[in-house]
């Protein structure tokens, strides 16, 4: 049955399920979720959740990319797997719950083929709701066989294929983690006083597969607990203008009729104007449709109601699991006695921003017990009949359900036809934004995209030739540099569209100052959409050389580099402003004057003032020539190598990645390099930031430069020059080390941005500690080097040595324990 799921793609390149979805390059997709810092979306974000996605979904899907000879053909292949196995995982599950072979196929056929699946498999993107769907009866089963063995070989071997089955550990969302947990402890409760077993002997199974569970996981788990309260401080809708956590949870809840149906009201009802989420929205909505999709609740309740006759532990279990989904899908919404329990459960804030989208991450606690229940009433039943009677009931049942509910899924109406304007329509990305990638390929400055128009919330409606486009802007896939197309709620961005609406001269060194190279000036908008974007206008091309112009879009570069800020530079004066007033005016200073290398300071209070003036005391306010020279690499989203040249006085550092407290400065123990004294020979990549020979000769010569190679070097850019040769150094070279002065001269600057006030001096003084690092030159200035690293990585690198070491624990264990005999 799984092999229909081949219908569903044609000759599209991908297709996109859901409001959420987009486009996936599992290769960047990879690299994305081995950090947990996402450089890629506006200034940056605290990803640590997003490393959940890692093991196996990215890693699968980069190893599979990189097997088949098209990339297209992995999403065809992770929906036939996942459909596969939504159904025999469900089937293994119910007859290790104790269902006979009838029972057992029927419950993996309901499972496969309900409403909710058809729900998660549009929405939102891929490998969010729908593999968990998938695989979480197969996991589940796992659980109960590691639990009912007694051989600690094979107790081994259905852990590790618990880490290794597709979305076995993280399902790409912590949400999903406490899901199943939630599951297993059920199950656990249910084992310890119905398996027979001494209660002590159960309670170490499930004590110690918890332990195996966690260690499993630890490479998301830890650096998630390292960063939780920064993860989910500023993360609510509001941040964005949007509705509340609280009234997502209500919109997304569903009655107790739709819970029984598992055919939530968000999910099949809503939509846009006159055209549904679904194009088999009318068939779903039928009266002999509902009639049949209710055929699965009547019977689990009949299932219930044979309890006296039939008693069975499972069928309490599956009834108390499926009360609980109630209250939680249905019970905010419903009234009654539901409503306390699920105010009381909603109103921890980080239930509430987790499961703020009920009843895509809970909506899977309804189906299990009901598609258990239902085919244990049919199994049950059909113990009437010889085996023919049962091959003829079974496929009667199958029939009925296939002929109705399940059509979508065999006619390919689960993913609509093109042209529609709301998402899950096959498309075929333009040729144009592939020449966009190869474009960018070709470039090399650290620096940002500005796509516009800016939505209200994050996502694009983009409407093409063939098909369109609902979601987070794609092209975040397709460029290598930080893309800004989102309204994160921060002020730099509300001015920034206040300059594209209303330009002025200070607009030019916003962009300068926000480090935006490129911007993308989008003309494939659905015209019914315009009122969802934030920016209302084209943006006026002064200061801007379009080097792309194609039917969808224009491709700007920003030529004003004298207003232009890297993404690491030295500036050259400190300001203090009183809560950075509400225009921008203290952020860029006097339009006309030369100066732009400024650090804005906020303060709140007399005393944060107070502190901020003495820290900002020494910095030099000198001419064209004064400060520092910078020489930095990019070394990933989250590490930082920066080398300071003929440093003195205070140094204000700025970085320019979203604030926040994660972000350390290091000072290195290794003394730099005698400098080399010639240049090597030049690629010839056009990148007009490229330093030539000449340049580089220079920069050689007033030691600027450390190192030089075939990498990157770019020309002297406010005082910064990016060295994509420089060392990537070791990956725990900052463990166990004191960031400079305890990281209290970490301050946000510009209104978003990260910076250290560094006094040269002290840092180098003699005894102070980290001196060795320093090299002072004949003019008493001095050389050293910076790295800036994000905490939290070090975590995700920690948590990975646990993973790995837990799976060679069980592969060892599992190999060794068939060879030593089991205790009687």
């Amino acid at each position: 049955m799984a092999l229909v799921v081949f219908g569903w793609f044609g000759h599209n390149r991908y297709i996109l399920n859901g409001d959420l979805g987009w486009p996936q390059f599992f290769s960047r997709f990879f690299y994305w979720s081995s950090y947990v810092w996402d450089g890629s979306v506006n200034y940056g974000y605290a990803a640590t959740r997003q490393v959940s996605s890692f093991h196996p979904y990215a890693l699968y899907g980069f190893l599979v990319q990189k097997i088949l000879p098209s990339g297209a053909g992995v999403q065809p292949l992770f929906y036939y797997v996942s459909f596969a196995f939504s159904g025999y995982g469900m089937c293994l599950l119910a007859g290790e719950l104790g269902l006979a072979p009838v029972g057992a196929v029927l419950a993996g056929f309901f499972y496969m083929f309900s409403p909710y699946a058809a729900a998660v498999a549009w929405v939102p993107a891929y490998g969010i709701t729908f593999p968990f769907y998938s695989f979480l009866p197969l996991v589940l089963f796992f659980f109960l066989k590691y639990m009912r063995t007694r051989e600690r070989g094979r107790k081994a071997l259905y852990m590790l294929a618990t880490a290794l089955s597709y979305f076995g550990t993280g399902f790409s969302n912590p949400a999903f983690f406490v899901v199943f947990v939630l599951l297993i402890g059920a199950f656990s409760g249910y084992l310890l006083f119905d398996s027979g077993r001494p209660f002590a002997a159960a309670a170490a199974d499930a004590l110690g597969y918890g332990g195996l569970l966690i260690a499993l996981n630890a490479f998301w788990i830890f650096p998630l607990l390292y960063n939780v309260l920064g993860e989910f401080a500023g993360a609510t809708n509001q941040t964005a203008g949007l509705i509340s956590d609280m009234e997502t949870v209500r919109l997304n809840s569903v009655s107790v009729s739709d819970a029984f149906g598992m055919t939530g009201l968000w999910a099949l009802r809503a939509g846009q104007w006159v055209d549904y989420y679904y194009d088999w929205h009318a068939l779903l909505t039928r009266s002999s449709c509902i009639a049949v999709g209710f055929l699965v609740p009547f019977l689990a309740v009949l299932r219930c109601a044979m309890l006296k006759r039939h008693p069975s532990g499972v069928v309490l279990l599956m009834a108390g699991v499926f009360l609980l989904a109630v209250v939680l899908n249905s019970g905010y919404i419903a009234g009654g006695l539901l409503k306390p329990a699920a105010d009381a459960i909603y109103s921890v804030l980080f239930l509430q921003r987790a499961y703020r989208a009920v009843y895509l991450k809970v909506g899977v606690l309804l189906v299990i017990p009901l598609v258990v229940m239902a085919a244990g009433a049919l199994e049950i039943l059909s113990r009437r009949f010889g085996r023919t009677g049962k091959i003829l009931l079974c496929t009667a049942v199958m029939g009925v359900f296939l002929a109705s509910n399940a059509r979508p899924f065999v006619d390919g109406t689960i993913i609509k036809s093109e042209g529609r304007y709301l998402p899950a329509a096959k498309i075929n990305i333009p040729q144009e934004y592939y020449d966009l990638e190869s474009y960018d390929g070709g470039r090399s400055l650290d620096a940002r995209y500005l796509s516009l128009p800016l939505p209200v919330s994050y996502n694009q409606m983009l409407k093409w030739r063939e098909g369109g486009y609902l979601g987070g802007d794609f092209l975040r896939s397709f460029v290598a540099r930080p893309l800004v197309f989102a309204n994160d709620g921060k002020k730099v961005t509300s001015w920034l569209v206040d300059c594209i609406n209303d330009p002025h001269d200070g607009c030019a060194r916003l962009f300068g100052l926000l480090n935006i190279k490129y911007v993308l000036q989008r003309r494939d908008v659905a015209p019914i959409w315009k009122d969802y974007y934030l920016v209302k206008r084209e943006i006026e091309p002064a200061g801007l050389r379009p080097v792309m112009s194609t039917r969808y879009f224009t491709l700007y570069d920003n030529q004003d580099m004298a207003g232009f800020l890297p993404h690491v530079y030295a500036a050259r004066s400190a300001v203090l402003a009183w809560n950075v007033s509400e225009d921008f005016s203290d952020l860029i200073g006097n339009p006309q004057a030369h100066e732009i290398r400024r650090a804005v300071y906020s303060y709140d209070d007399s005393d944060q003032r107070a502190a901020l003036e003495l820290l900002t005391r020494g910095v030099l306010r000198g001419g064209a020539g004064a400060g520092p020279i910078l020489e930095y690499k990019k070394i990933n989203p989250t590490k930082y190598r920066i080398r300071v040249h003929h440093a003195t006085g205070t140094i204000p550092l700025v970085f320019s990645e979203s604030f926040d407290p994660g972000w350390q400065a290091f000072l290195s123990n290794a003394r730099l390099p005698a400098e080399p004294k010639t240049a090597p020979e030049i690629s010839a990549r056009g990148d007009s930031e490229r330093a030539g020979p000449a340049e580089i000769q220079e920069f050689l010569k007033n030691g600027w430069v450390t190192r030089v190679g075939g990498g990157f070097v770019s020309k002297n850019i406010q005082g910064t020059i990016q060295n994509d040769n420089l060392p990537d150094g070791a990956w725990g070279e900052t463990w166990f080390r004191r960031p400079i002065f305890g990281n209290g001269t970490h301050y946000e600057a510009n209104a978003y941005a990260n910076s250290w006030l560094i006094d040269t001096g002290r840092l180098c003084a003699a005894g102070s500690g980290v001196s060795s690092g320093c090299v002072r030159n004949p003019d008493g200035s001095y050389e050293y080097e910076v790295v800036l690293q994000y905490r939290a990585q070090q975590f995700f690198h920690l948590g990975a040595v646990v993973t790995v070491l837990a799976m060679l624990l069980l592969l060892g264990a599992g190999y060794f324990a068939g060879r030593i005999p089991d205790p009687a």
